[in-house]
C-alpha cells in the first residue's frame, strides 16, 4: 500500500502542519502495482502551498517532494496516482499551513519553537505532537509504584529536543528547619550558580532535568521516596523557565511559541526565580495550573 512518510524516519503520516514560509521535505512511498513510481501533485492546485517533486530517486518506488506554506490555510490536499490515470494508490495528505513560528512570548531561548522555526519535517512533526500534547511522546507510567518520571524526563532530551539532557545532580536546598515547603530555604550562592548554569545548558541547545519537591512530609535530607518529581525545562527568559512534565495535569499552561497561538497544555508549566532573593529557590509560577506545586530541589 503507497503512503505518505516523514523524510527523515519514514514514520507513516496523514496529516502534516507546516509552519508559514517553511519549505520541507517528504516522501510518497511505494508505487503502483507494478512498482512503478506515483505521480504527486496538489488536488486541486493553490498558491497557499507550493509542492515540487524532488529529482531525487530512493531505492523503492517511492518519490521525495517539497512543501512550501506562502498563506495559513487547512485541508490543502496532496495526491498520489499513476500518471495519466488519476488512479490513486493511497490516501491523500492533508497539510494544514499554520502561522509563522516564534519562541514563547518574553522567552530568550526557547528549544521547542526552534524545532518549528528551523528544524526539519521530523522535527515540525514532533514538535507538533509535543504542543498537542501527544500522550505516547510526553506521558509518564501512573501506576503506583512503576512510576518512571525520570527515565521519561531525561528521554525527551534525545526524543524532543535531538541532544542529550543534561541529568546533572547537585542538591540546592539548606538543612529543613520543619517539612514545610513553604520552609525550604535554599544556598543563594549555588542557587545563582544553578540559574546561570541551567541558562549556559539552554543556550548550548541542551534541555535540563531537575529533581523537584511537590508536598509537605519530607525529612531533613529529602528522599526519593518522599513526594518527589522529575521534569525537564527546555526554555528561559527574565526570571522564568518553561519545563514538561511527565506527569499528566501536573502541570498545566498556555503555550504560545511557534505556530498554534496559545495552546493549552495539560505537560507544561513555568517556573519562577527573584534573583534579589535566590535563597527562596525555583518554584511554579502563578502561570502554571495544575496539581502540583514544584520546587526545584536538585540539577546543574
Amino acid at each position: 500500500m503507497a503512503n505518505f512518510q516523514l523524510y527523515e524516519t519514514g514514520e507513516d503520516i496523514s496529516t502534516f502542519d507546516l509552519p508559514l514560509n517553511r519549505e520541507v521535505t517528504l516522501k510518497q512511498s511505494g508505487g503502483d502495482f507494478s512498482g512503478n513510481r506515483l505521480s504527486v501533485e496538489l488536488a486541486p492546485s493553490t498558491t497557499s502551498l507550493l509542492l515540487k517533486v524532488l529529482p531525487d530517486k530512493p531505492a523503492t518506488a517511492s518519490t521525495l517532494f517539497s512543501i512550501r506554506g506562502n498563506a495559513s490555510v487547512d485541508g490543502i490536499r496532496v495526491s498520489a496516482y499513476v500518471a495519466g490515470t488519476k488512479q490513486n494508490f493511497s490516501e491523500d495528505l492533508i497539510v494544514n499551513v499554520k502561522a509563522a513560528p516564534q519562541k514563547h512570548p518574553g522567552f530568550d531561548v526557547d528549544l521547542l519553537s526552534k524545532l518549528a522555526i528551523s528544524g526539519n519535517g521530523n522535527d515540525i512533526a514532533v514538535y507538533t505532537k509535543v504542543v498537542n500534547a501527544n500522550k505516547a511522546l510526553l506521558e509518564q507510567n501512573t501506576t503506583v509504584g512503576k512510576y518512571n518520571c525520570g527515565d521519561v524526563s531525561a528521554g525527551y532530551g534525545p526524543k524532543i529536543f535531538k541532544t542529550p539532557a543534561s541529568v546533572t545532580y547537585n542538591v540546592y536546598y539548606k538543612k529543613p528547619t520543619s517539612d514545610k515547603m513553604a520552609d525550604l530555604r535554599f544556598d543563594p550562592v549555588q542557587m545563582l550558580g544553578a540559574v546561570g548554569k541551567i541558562k549556559a545548558l539552554l543556550s548550548k541547545g541542551t534541555p535540563v532535568r531537575v529533581w523537584l519537591i511537590h508536598a509537605d512530609g519530607f525529612g531533613q535530607q529529602i528522599q526519593g521516596t518522599d513526594p518527589t518529581h522529575f521534569s525537564t525545562i527546555f526554555a528561559y527568559g527574565g526570571g522564568k523557565f518553561l519545563y514538561l512534565d511527565p506527569l499528566p495535569d501536573g502541570s498545566k499552561m498556555s503555550y504560545e511559541g511557534g505556530m498554534y497561538g496559545a495552546s493549552p497544555n495539560r505537560y507544561m508549566g513555568q517556573f519562577e526565580f527573584d534573583l534579589s532573593h535566590p535563597e527562596l529557590g525555583i518554584r511554579n509560577s502563578t502561570k502554571t495550573l495544575g496539581s502540583m506545586p514544584y520546587t526545584i530541589i536538585a540539577g546543574p
